[in-house]
């Protein structure tokens, strides 16, 4: 009888054993994504790979359309003008059309933009051209991530949203060498390339992309009325959206006022170059593990904690003295992005429910296409009035405020995305 129990005892503690090491396995092993995710991730690195206008569109407007600074600034607010307009619009389009068409359109409307900025000439047709431009291009980001929430389980969307971090990020570490190299045939070619490679993903999304339903039953929770007014009026998600809009003008300045800094200093532009490099290669070879971490917190608590690393980053800008330490600054700060940015996507696409997914991300969106506005008219009077220094303390203190004003919201925000997935 003893030998019987102690038999049975051991084959018990093995199956415990055995129990502890398969939920361990599955544990470690996240559940696989869609089919459909990996094309459209495949679809928004070609995307940014190919977004040669976002990169070299001020060298354009006055290299090879000889326009003044002054001018080209006036075409460059009005592309980002049609940018504010286009991100407002594409998630209320992809929520009245559904996902895929709206995508399309936004996909083969840039090719065509592209193509007929390579032919256009100084003028109001050129004003026309950019404004369309900008309309169509930053169309595609809020719709990109309106598809990404309706294909992907709300366990695995902050997954979801870290790897389409990583797709743009590697598209904007591609896209810079392959324009360098057309734009030595000539600034047309770049162009030309960029339309046809922008007609490839449109016809890779229309091949790959299964259609999508545009949903339309009025579920519980969901918010009444038409339009942008219900998103508008979510006083808990505009709060967000305004602190988000900080944290993007700031992380701007490190492509509008870093160089110029960098230049008054005597640093080359590879010097430059190779800090831009820096943070490409960080926020792709530690996306995946810190959003993997980042998920065993409470995510508003991690956009605090965002903050707070932007803050440290550009306050340590005004003692660089030598290239290494505006190294560390920037290893800084890129933290605090690589937690930000995705988690400000994840959050956003669990405040309301599918119907109204698309003009929540779409709003979300605006705060990128605003900082492209209000980023270089901040700076530029900084920089002009009271100098480098000034601006990298009024950077870090934005960040600072903001890293608190964050933390207060938090309860507020739990709640809300709590309910909704």
């Amino acid at each position: 009888m003893t030998a019987a129990r102690d038999a049975e005892d051991r084959a018990r503690n093995a199956a415990r054993r055995r129990g502890r090491r398969g939920r361990r396995r599955a544990g470690s092993r996240p559940e696989r994504l869609p089919a459909t995710f990996w094309w459209l991730w495949f679809s928004h690195f070609l995307y940014w790979a190919a977004r040669f206008t976002m990169i070299f569109l001020s060298l354009f407007l006055t290299v090879e359309m000889g326009l003044s600074p002054s001018s080209m600034g006036i075409h460059l607010a009005v592309f980002g003008l049609g940018g504010v307009l286009s991100v407002l619009a594409g998630g209320a389009v992809a929520d009245a059309v559904g996902r895929r068409p709206a995508l399309l359109g936004s996909l083969g409307c840039s090719a065509v933009l592209t193509a007929l900025l390579a032919v256009a000439r100084p003028g109001p047709g050129l004003l026309v051209v950019l404004f369309g431009l900008g309309l169509a291009s930053f169309a595609a980001k809020p719709v990109f991530e309106t598809f990404i929430a309706d294909v992907v389980d709300a366990s695995q969307r902050h997954r979801a949203y870290s790897l389409n971090f990583v797709a743009i990020n590697s598209g904007f570490i591609v896209a810079p060498q392959v324009a360098a190299l057309l734009i030595e045939l000539s600034y047309a070619a770049m162009l030309a390339v960029e339309a046809v490679a922008l007609l490839v993903v449109c016809l890779l999304v229309a091949v790959s992309v299964p259609s999508d339903r545009r949903p339309r039953a009025q579920t519980p929770g969901t918010l009444p009325g038409r339009g942008l007014g219900p998103v508008f009026a979510d006083r808990t998600f505009m709060a967000f959206v305004a602190l988000n809009l900080v944290f993007m003008v700031v992380l701007m300045q490190n492509t509008l006022s870093l160089p110029i800094f960098m230049a008054k200093e005597g640093y080359s532009t590879s010097q430059f170059a190779w800090l831009l490099t820096l943070n490409g290669v960080i926020l792709i070879l530690f996306q995946m593990p810190v959003s993997t971490r980042v998920l065993q917190y409470r995510a508003s608590t991690t956009l605090v904690v965002a903050s707070a690393l932007m803050a440290l980053g550009y306050a340590i800008y005004p003692f660089a003295d030598a290239w290494w330490i505006l190294a560390v600054g920037v290893t800084v700060w890129t933290a605090g992005e690589l937690i930000n940015m995705p988690t400000a996507a994840w959050i956003t696409s669990r405040f309301a429910t599918v119907r109204f997914r698309g003009r929540y991300l779409g709003v979300f969106g605006l705060t990128s296409a605003l900082a492209f506005l209000v980023g270089p008219l901040l700076s530029g009077i900084l920089l002009e009035w009271a100098g480098p220094q000034a601006l990298w303390w009024a950077c870090a203190g934005l960040m600072a405020a903001s890293a608190v004003a964050r933390w207060l919201l938090v309860p507020f925000q739990e709640e809300r995305i709590r309910h909704h997935r």
